[in-house]
């Protein structure tokens, strides 16, 4: 079980690696950061550290080779640039049912401070006609001293149809949404261990 959102092309590793320059604080430009940290993923898969969270453990579990255990909770992905930094985790608690999927994913600056919080989520919902899925996108980005710089709130239907979020949002794991300033204390939080 590999979670990720991919999409976009681009040079990652000198996106990734560098200071971060005030500039990099705009909107546009942090949009482009995180398409290259995406696309990165896709190009360096063994950079991916997968854990999983299951059922009365404490500890997680690190997934190699695609070998996971029958009950999960949670799987955590933490992906590291080629210098070791950590550029991007994501966690996403696992649906028993299969009736809906969430994501929690942090991309950071080359300092370690969150710059990009992104929750993905979808459901079936009655809102829609055939009980269909739902798909809610937020996107909170942060300038690099953690001032909120803009936040996107998209509802679509599986046609990317925009639909009205007062009557049609995902409900599911809101409580989880937290988000944390930097890596370590997205670690911490998550209880991952390197």
């Amino acid at each position: 079980m590999f979670v990720a959102m991919i999409v976009s092309c681009g040079n990652p590793k000198h996106s990734s690696t560098v200071k971060t320059p005030k500039s990099v604080s705009s909107v546009s430009a942090l949009k482009r950061k995180r398409d290259n940290i995406e696309a990165y993923s896709l190009q360096h898969k063994n950079n991916m550290l997968v854990f999983a969270k299951v059922p009365g453990k404490d500890v997680l579990l690190k997934i190699e080779n695609e070998k996971w255990p029958d009950e999960v909770e949670y799987s955590y992905n933490v992906l590291k640039d080629d210098n070791g930094k950590i550029i991007m985790i994501d966690a996403s608690p696992v649906s028993e049912s299969g009736d809906w999927d969430v994501s929690h994913t942090h991309y950071f600056y080359g300092d370690g401070n969150t710059f990009l919080f992104e929750r993905k989520a979808n459901a079936f919902n009655g809102c829609l006609t055939n009980d269909s899925v739902v798909y809610e996108t937020i996107k909170k980005y942060f300038a690099p001293s953690f001032k909120l710089l803009k936040q996107q709130d998209i509802v679509v239907d599986k046609n990317g149809k925009a639909l009205d979020k007062s009557k049609c949002a995902v409900d599911v794991a809101i409580e989880d949404a937290k988000v944390y300033p930097n890596v370590n204390a997205c670690l911490k939080a998550y209880h991952i261990k390197l």
